[in-house]
C-alpha cells in the first residue's frame, strides 16, 4: 500500500467510501451543492445582473432555515413509520391520505368551537383506529398489504373530501342555519 502522504485525493475518497461514515459522505456532499448553488451561487447571479441591489443569503437566513424544518417535520415523521413498514417487507399507500384525514377533521373541529388540546386528542385516537382497522386486515385477515392500503388510500381521500365538504364555506354553514332558525 502507498504511504498516506503519496495518496491521491480520490483514493483517500475511495478508502474513505468503505468506512460506515463513508456512505454519509455523497449525502453531506449534495447537501453542500445545494446550500452553495441557492445560498451563494443565486445571490451572487442576482447582483451580477442588477436584480438585487445588496447581496442577500436569503436561502441560509435562520428564518429560512427554520421554516424549511417546520415543513419538513409532518414528512419526517409520516417517513419514519413507512421505513418500519418497509423494514417489515410490506407497504403502506395510505399513510399521506390518513395523515389528510386527521389534518381536515382537526381544522373542522377547531373552526367548530372545540378547544385545541381535545381536538389533538381526538384526532389521534381518530389517526389510531384508521391505522389499527388497516393493521388488523393485513395481520389476522390476512389480506395483502398492497390492497388494503390501496383500498384505504382511495377510502380516505373520499372520507377527506366528505369532512371539508368542497364548496361550502363555514361562513356559508352558519349563515344558512341562522336562516334555518328564524
Amino acid at each position: 500500500m502507498l504511504p498516506e502522504a503519496k495518496l491521491s485525493f480520490l483514493d483517500r475518497f475511495r478508502a474513505l467510501r468503505e468506512t460506515q461514515f463513508g456512505a454519509f459522505v455523497p449525502v453531506l456532499m449534495a447537501l453542500a451543492a445545494i446550500w452553495g448553488y441557492f445560498g451563494l451561487a443565486l445571490p451572487l447571479y442576482d447582483l451580477a445582473t442588477g436584480e438585487a441591489d445588496t447581496f442577500r443569503t436569503i436561502f441560509l437566513s435562520p428564518r429560512n432555515i427554520y421554516n424549511l424544518f417546520m415543513q419538513s417535520a409532518v414528512i419526517a415523521t409520516l417517513a419514519v413509520g413507512i421505513t418500519v413498514v418497509l423494514l417489515l417487507g410490506d407497504i403502506d399507500l395510505s399513510a399521506a391520505a390518513t395523515a389528510g384525514v386527521c389534518a381536515a377533521l382537526l381544522g373542522v373541529m377547531v373552526l367548530a368551537g372545540v378547544p385545541g388540546w381535545l381536538a389533538c386528542l381526538i384526532v389521534m385516537g381518530v389517526g389510531i383506529v384508521m391505522g389499527v382497522a388497516q393493521g388488523l386486515l393485513v395481520a389476522y385477515v390476512g389480506i395483502p398489504s398492497f390492497v388494503v392500503t390501496l383500498a384505504g388510500l382511495l377510502g380516505y381521500q373520499g372520507l377527506m373530501q366528505k369532512i371539508c365538504r368542497p364548496g361550502i364555506s363555514m361562513l356559508e354553514t352558519n349563515s344558512s342555519a341562522a336562516l334555518l332558525e328564524s
